[in-house]
């Protein structure tokens, strides 16, 4: 299943520096090439299996949800997501007291919408506070939240859920899961400010997520 992008989420796409990889009509089968062609490997056909990672309270600005205990994440959004963020402890923001902000947030936002998705509609975001591994209070975040599809934006974060060592090199361009929800590895926001050549593949990623969402039953 491609993005069906309108002319909004194309200009929006245009700011973010991206040229418009996929028409609006394209078949999966060259979605998923293409998919390829940017990351370099199709998604595994057996998805890596993860351990659990990391908690905080829930700033109760946008989302209803219970506070979870203070330590590892802050996050806010729609408590009934599909898509899940999960950004990195060392991420450029790290001092806001919300998730992803600043010139970083202004980024995440053009991503979600051109998503057709919004903080505060159908998406979710979680900034780890702290490097942590195996941290159940995620898990169980994650478990109450029931996203569709989770997105880890930066190497910390991905290896803290993951709980893995391995270089996000490896682990983008192919589907994870954590509880139960499938996971795409790409960039932190900060990253992408610095290194505005990669945006192209971390749209790569966020198409190979939407595909896996696709794949999930509502």
């Amino acid at each position: 299943m491609t993005l069906q992008l309108d002319a909004r989420q194309r200009a929006i796409l245009a700011e973010m520096g991206l040229p418009v990889f996929f028409p609006l009509a394209e078949p999966a089968g060259q979605v998923a090439a293409q998919v390829e062609a940017q990351v370099g490997q199709r998604p595994a056909a057996t998805r890596a299996v993860v351990a659990a990672p990391v908690h905080a309270p829930v700033h109760a600005s946008v989302a209803a949800a219970p506070r979870a205990p203070a330590g590892t994440f802050s996050g806010t959004g729609d408590p009934q997501p599909d898509w899940l963020f999960i950004g990195d402890a060392l991420a450029d923001d790290a001092s806001q007291s919300e998730s992803f902000a600043g010139d970083a947030g202004i980024l995440v936002d053009n991503m979600l919408k051109a998503l057709g998705v919004s903080r505060t509609r159908k998406a979710h975001l979680l900034h780890l506070t702290r490097q942590a591994q195996a941290d159940p209070a995620l898990r169980a975040r994650v478990e109450q939240l029931r996203p569709r599809v989770i997105v880890t934006m930066g190497r910390f974060a991905a290896q803290a859920v993951l709980a893995t060592e391995e270089p996000s090199g490896r682990l983008r361009g192919r589907v994870h899961e954590f509880a139960g929800v499938p996971l795409v590895v790409t960039y932190p926001p900060g990253y992408l400010l610095r290194a505005p050549q990669d945006k192209a593949k971390a749209w790569a990623d966020l198409c190979l997520a939407q595909q896996a969402l696709a794949q999930r039953a509502p």
